[in-house]
């Protein structure tokens, strides 16, 4: 079994660097993988990365992604070649025409009112109002008034 182990590790390549914005401030968290492959991993919270990759893919695609930047690619056998392991990402503003904001009580409020027609069966409805059902509901109840006490004043007081 030790030999298995070992031509695995000789058919594969470490990938590992640093994945960093245009001011040099480490990008956490963002997706890097070989394109097209399950082959990849997330950065750091201080940006680094790594994983291997089959030696078979290292004429693919190696790709960057994070929310707020362009994706960025490059030929793996490209990024082993660079001297510096670092990814620069640059920025992406996106432009949006509308959005709408509203609070977590709309939500719920909304559920609420949708709840009848939301439900799964009539059985489920009929369920509602035994005994077992009813305190099943004070305890969703329950839980729901600590979320949204939480969502709303950041703490919760429990006697």
């Amino acid at each position: 079994m030790f030999n298995c182990i070992l031509v695995f590790a000789q058919q594969s390549t470490v990938i590992t660097g640093k994945i960093l914005n245009q001011s040099g401030y480490e990008i956490p968290y963002a997706a890097i993988g070989v394109l097209n492959k399950n082959t990849g991993s997330t950065s750091t919270e201080d940006g680094a990365f790594y994983f291997r990759v089959p030696n078979n893919a290292l004429e693919d695609t190696l790709t960057v992604s994070s929310l707020g930047f362009s994706t960025f690619s490059i030929k793996v056998n490209d990024f082993l070649k660079l001297p510096k392991k670092e990814i620069i990402l640059e920025e992406k503003t996106t432009a949006l025409s509308e959005f709408v904001v509203n609070s977590v009580a709309y939500y719920v409020k909304n559920a609420l009112k949708e709840l009848k027609s939301n439900t799964v069966s009539k059985n489920h409805q009929l369920n509602f109002c035994t005994e077992d059902g009813l305190l099943r509901t004070v305890y969703v109840v329950f839980l729901l008034n600590i979320i949204l006490t939480l969502l709303t004043e950041g703490q919760v007081h429990i006697w």
